[in-house]
């Protein structure tokens, strides 16, 4: 029987994720810390216990419940977490209702929550950002963001992390997303996600990034598509999560799809696709893959 022919792909395993400071116009990504972040996102989650729905844990009686599962994801080896940190929250002018940018359309219609598994200014670091300044940075590579980097007054409002890596493979996972209701439907979550695929495949030379959820999350679904990820089946009775079954949709974008997707995301995000009111121009469409 005849064998089948492959061609070799000259593959090296590259470095797995590390915690690190991404930082664009509207967002800095930073590693997640239970010192610098936990009172922070405790304001931002407190009284909004329908955003755990799809998560594996929450929602949290207290600060210091919250604080415990920070200080576990941040000592976590086997995923890196990071804190989403609008700079609108930190810089918007109540009386400039342009300033709010809250125009986003992340995700169509009402979201229950971060999405899956249960997915540059050059500047001297202050002792008040020494969470920052311990880690590299992930570089700007034809995207320049025209807002200062989140001061020390921004708040955390959100987090998100790399999984399930294979360096070997050059596969990852964006998952555990929490995105408080400061976060929803922004221009910061959008370049969030946006900033985390290209420190993947440009910065780390990944091969894939997927994007998992449990199949009845029809926000989290719809927020892949959107993004740029392609459905690419479901895994039945996958995972118990809460005690209850959980299937799971399986999206992913591959290396050779990235620069479409990363001129779609830089049109969208472009200080001129929002009016003056910040509202968007035009929607982001995913390329054709």
């Amino acid at each position: 029987m005849p064998q089948p022919e492959y061609s070799s792909l000259d593959w090296k395993p590259v470095s797995a994720p590390v915690s690190t400071t991404l930082r664009g116009r509207y967002v800095t990504l930073e590693p997640l810390n239970a010192e610098r972040h936990t009172t922070a996102l405790w304001e931002a989650v407190r009284g909004h216990d329908d955003l755990w729905t799809w998560l594996a844990e929450g929602p949290f009686a207290t600060e210091a419940d919250l604080r415990q599962s920070i200080e576990q994801k941040q000592a976590a080896t086997s995923a890196v977490f990071l804190a989403i940190i609008p700079v609108e929250i930190a810089e918007k002018d109540p009386g400039n209702p342009a300033s709010t940018n809250t125009h986003d359309r992340f995700v169509s219609g009402h979201t229950r929550d971060g999405f899956v598994i249960g997915h540059d200014f050059s500047r001297a670091e202050t002792g008040a950002e020494s969470t920052r300044a311990s880690a590299p940075e992930g570089r700007a590579t034809g995207y320049l963001p025209q807002i200062p980097p989140s001061s020390s007054a921004a708040k955390a409002a959100g987090w998100a992390s790399y999984m399930r890596i294979e360096p070997a493979h050059g596969v990852v996972e964006v998952g555990n997303i929490m995105l408080s209701p400061a976060l929803r439907r922004t221009t910061a979550a959008t370049e969030a996600m946006y900033l985390m695929a290209r420190h993947v495949f440009e910065d780390l030379g990944y091969r894939r990034y997927e994007w998992k959820c449990n199949a009845q999350n029809e926000s989290s679904r719809r927020a892949a598509q959107r993004l740029g990820f392609t459905y690419e089946g479901l895994f039945r009775q996958h995972m118990v999560i809460k005690d209850q079954n959980r299937d799971t949709a399986w999206f992913a974008m591959l290396d050779h799809e990235w620069p479409a997707h990363k001129a779609a995301f830089e049109a969208w995000l472009d200080p001129a696709n929002f009016d003056g009111y910040g509202i968007q121009r035009q929607r982001l469409q995913p390329a054709t893959n």
